[in-house]
């Protein structure tokens, strides 16, 4: 729109605020819209820039619309209807809720870490499991205050035969499973945990006869 336009469209468009004054917006050579009072009023004046970034990976622009988030050291919790801003973390990393199929609210946390291809450092915390003289319930993962455990893989072999069962503190999770001498069990990584022990409850395996026990258990803990 050249600067001497007197077009309809070049004019000044006046907006009118019943509650105060009328403001008119006109727009500059350089394409911004700047807004001043018209008639009276304590608007004063102001532009709105252009808002503009990259689609894709490139240079940052001067200015840009952002999703904003506020750190918050504990769990907001608005009614229905209400709305709240993104939580972040102490490091302004994204806070996210862990919801059921039925909508229960399972955990507030920390983000999940998602990561694809071969990782430098491990997320699974491992045990090793190792007796010569496995009789009855012995703890492989100890419980911890307010935490579950979540058994994402587990592998042992027993020297004699045995029958074993897999424990949620001191009840069982499985029934007894005969293993002869030499033999064992191998549940491979899986993102679905094999066993979740319930809160405030060790993991354990229990043997009905005298065997070496070898292996390890790879599992995560969380509210």
């Amino acid at each position: 729109m050249a600067a001497n336009d007197q077009s309809p469209l070049a004019l000044p468009v006046k907006i009118v605020d019943p509650t105060t004054s009328s403001y008119q917006a006109t727009v500059t050579q350089a394409g911004a819209l700047l807004v001043s009072a018209a008639a009276g009023g304590g608007f004063g004046t102001g532009a709105i820039d252009n808002i503009v970034g990259p689609t894709g990976p490139g240079t940052a622009a001067s200015s840009a619309g952002v999703v904003a988030g506020i750190y918050n050291n504990s769990v907001l919790a608005p009614t229905s209807g209400q709305m709240v801003a993104l939580q972040l973390n102490g490091v302004a990393a994204l806070k996210v809720a862990i919801i059921s199929s039925s909508g229960t609210e399972l955990n507030y946390s920390n983000p999940v870490a998602v990561t694809t291809g071969f990782v430098s450092t491990a997320a699974l915390t491992k045990a090793a499991i190792s007796s010569a003289t496995m009789l009855g319930a012995t703890i492989l993962v100890p419980s911890s205050s307010g935490q579950t455990t979540r058994v994402h893989r587990i592998y042992f072999t027993v020297g004699t035969g045995t029958q074993v069962s897999f424990l949620n503190g001191s009840t069982a999770l499985t029934g007894q499973m005969l293993l002869n001498a030499g033999g064992g069990i191998f549940m491979d990584l899986s993102s679905e945990p094999w066993f979740i022990t319930g809160t405030n409850q060790s993991f354990g395996i229990s043997t009905t006869s005298t065997s070496a026990v070898n292996g390890r258990v790879e599992y995560l803990t969380s509210a």
